[in-house]
């Protein structure tokens, strides 16, 4: 650390001390005397040790990783469990079936010359064992290694190999671009490449390599590299030939992985429960992602054990976020999601569960994603802890972080705290963002790295400390109301002619019944008076949120389906006036209700081989996901939706396709009307839950 950093480090530390000063006055001494034994200190140490000195393994997947299944998770496993019985916890391993990778050393060389590299997840080998039946891609050694002469595809389109010519038996290097990698290991095996070399992915700094899950897209070879080594690929292919030789050995079969729960039984409430969880398993050292959840996560079980909570305080240390999931798409969330199907007598009865996925990271602002039943709770929180203006909050969790299999597979109240600009969220972009070392060699320990750590810390005490103090638990159904009503707002101004009568009755009556139950539980001042109505509160959202929830901007599972209904109306209405940019332009909002390109994409149908987009979509129809039970993924319509796209982009007339496009509407209609259906059918189920008496005492 250099003079200047120190001094910086030293100023952010006392303004640190002083913001915590004045944000006190509007936490209880009680509430103090247990924040105020968070020790950030600690925390770091412990982070240092999970990223340096427990896995040191140089798998091909990357130096520390400890991927799903693996040794080097089960060693991260051990340490978990050992920190944890020090701090005093009731500790168990639960064990669950995953799908398991080992990747062996990468041997990468340009004519001659080494390049580092690393095997990407769930992507193919040269050479391996797939469930004990060997597999071979290579032309020399035994099939066991790949020779030969490489050619710059670009970003890996239909449009890039017809420029570059036959591909077949050559390996070929591909910018991984703004698509998910999965269509251009679909479109480099169509073409008959022999292996393909990926590089700089989307915000990685230049010397990163990164490591990402592929979703069993196992064609054909397939390596990271970085944006720096690829530079030089490119500046040698201008005047030479570059000849690759490749191995990369990779065994593939099914295994078993653990979640390590250490527990605080409650001495009032033992059957209801809070939950605080963090991800172990990793790609590379990851320091943030996620040994500082993990260490966060010890560090509020210490705070806790010595608090004597009244209700059941649950550590979850899961593994397999990265990857897991036996599904041919998102493969990831695999622990979490093993955790609420293995205890729905825990999710039925959480009051709360705080997820730390990066914990603290240097940077100006956050986001808190959070069940929407929990706004006015989350909101005082961070007002009291002086956070207001500096964290924004949104309602819904995200589907890449274990939050959402809480919240909205599980049903149970949840948030998450994310540091640094997320997504395209608007305004100045980071100093330093993290997304430049995330899944890369690069997530290493830096001290300085955790400027927010103390915030995190104390926000997450804060919230466990009054959620176990509640009488009346913070789980406010009115909230959740004006959350669906908000989004319905939106989906009915775009879905003209639809019906949302049904669904706003529905809601409204939800809503009626919901405030009802909040100007009685106002009077309780017991936890005897309030017991009663906190389980059929609990119960009624987990009975709900699920079916609710969706993969949208909104988190409403309605959204997606108004979107495509008003895009393939509005092409349609295009179409009859024969104006074919505006039918293109209407049909490419169908992109904006899925969740990228790496779902079925009307912009992939022009992008990409149509046998390639065609296995896209099998992928994505056979998922056998964590979103699966509630059908919370929108599903596509028909696949004559990417030929009427490639059709128009090909300079077709708009008129002829009125009639598929009328056809492809009504199919819309129908996916909408579902969705309206079985939303207001939930609502009215938990309605009727609510009306039930509320005893007194």
């Amino acid at each position: 650390m250099s003079v200047a950093t120190r001094s910086v480090g030293l100023l952010t530390i006392a303004a640190s001390l002083a913001f915590t000063v004045a944000a006190s006055a509007q936490i209880s001494r009680q509430e103090n005397s247990i924040l105020d034994s968070l020790d950030v200190a600690r925390v770091k140490d412990q982070i240092r040790f999970l990223a340096e000195d427990v896995v040191k393994t140089n798998s091909g997947a990357g130096a520390g990783t400890a991927v799903v299944g693996s040794p080097e998770e089960a060693e991260l496993a051990k340490a978990v469990i050992s920190e944890m019985k020090k701090i005093g916890l009731d500790v168990h391993a639960e064990t669950y079936p995953v799908r398991r990778y080992v990747s062996g050393p990468v041997t990468l060389t340009a004519n001659g010359a080494p390049i580092q590299a690393a095997s990407l997840h769930a992507a193919g080998g040269t050479w391996g064992l797939r469930d004990g039946v060997p597999y071979a891609h290579g032309n020399e050694d035994h099939g066991h290694r790949v020779r030969a002469d490489l050619v710059d595809v670009g970003d890996g389109y239909l449009a890039d190999f017809q420029r570059a010519g036959s591909v077949r038996g050559k390996a070929v290097l591909v910018r991984r671009g703004e698509v998910w990698p999965v269509y251009q290991i679909l479109e480099a095996a169509y073409q008959g490449a022999m292996a393909l070399v990926m590089y700089d992915f989307p915000g990685a700094a230049d010397t990163a390599i990164k490591q990402d899950s592929m979703w069993y897209h196992e064609q054909l070879p397939t390596v990271s590299i970085s944006k720096h080594a690829a530079r030089q690929l490119l500046e040698n292919l201008k005047s030479e030939a570059v000849e690759i030789v490749l191995e990369n050995r990779i065994d593939i079969a099914d295994g078993t992985s653990q979640n390590i729960t250490g527990t605080i039984t409650g001495n009032v409430l033992p059957n209801e429960w809070l939950l605080v969880a963090a991800h172990y398993d990793r790609w590379w050292q990851s320091a943030v992602d996620n040994c500082s959840g993990v260490a966060a996560l010890l560090e509020l079980a210490r705070a806790m054990k010595a608090g004597n909570p009244r209700r059941s305080v649950m550590f979850l240390a899961s593994s397999g976020e990265e990857a897991g999931v036996e599904a041919t798409e998102f493969d990831w969330l695999a622990g979490s999601h093993a955790f609420v199907t293995a205890h729905p007598e825990i999710e039925r009865r959480l009051v709360y569960a705080f997820n730390i996925d990066t914990a603290g990271w240097t940077a100006d602002r956050g986001t808190l994603f959070t069940t929407p039943e929990l706004l006015s709770f989350q909101r005082k929180a961070l007002a009291d802890l002086g956070l207001a203006s500096k964290v924004k909050i949104h309602r819904g969790l995200d589907p890449d972080e274990d939050g959402w299999n809480f919240a909205t597979v599980g049903g149970g109240g949840t948030g998450w705290l994310v540091w640094g600009q997320f997504g395209n969220d608007g305004g100045q972009a980071d100093a330093n963002p993290y997304w430049q070392y995330y899944h890369t060699q690069l997530d290493v320990y830096h001290p300085g790295d955790y400027e927010n750590l103390l915030s995190h810390l104390r926000f997450g005490g804060l919230e466990l400390l009054r959620m176990d103090a509640a009488t009346n638990v913070p789980l406010n159904l009115e909230e959740m109301a004006s959350w669906l009503e908000t989004a319905l707002d939106t989906d009915e101004a775009q879905a003209q002619r639809v019906s949302f009568e049904d669904v706003r009755t529905a809601a409204k009556e939800f809503h009626i019944q919901a405030a009802r139950i909040e100007s009685e539980r106002a009077k309780f001042a017991t936890l005897q008076q309030a017991t009663s109505t906190n389980l059929l509160l609990m119960r009624t959202r987990k009975n709900l949120l699920p079916w609710l929830s969706g993969f949208s901007s909104t988190g409403v599972r309605t959204s997606p389906d108004a979107i495509v209904f008003s895009a393939v109306r509005d092409a349609r209405v295009a179409a009859q006036k024969n104006d074919r940019p505006a039918a293109i332009a209407a049909l490419e909002r169908v992109d904006s209700a899925m969740v990228g390109w790496e779902t079925p994409s009307v912009r992939a149908a022009a992008a990409f081989s149509p046998a390639v987009t065609r296995a896209e979509r099998i992928y994505w129809y056979t998922s056998g996901d964590w979103s699966a039970a509630y059908e919370q993924k929108p599903r596509p319509l028909a696949e004559e939706l990417d030929n009427v796209y490639l059709r128009l982009k090909k300079g077709g007339s708009a008129k002829a396709e009125v009639a598929t496009l009328r056809q492809l509407e009504a199919e819309a209609r129908a996916h909408l009307t579902e969705a309206l259906f079985l939303v207001a059918g939930k609502l009215r189920a938990a309605t009727n839950d609510l009306k039930e008496p509320i005893p007194s005492e």
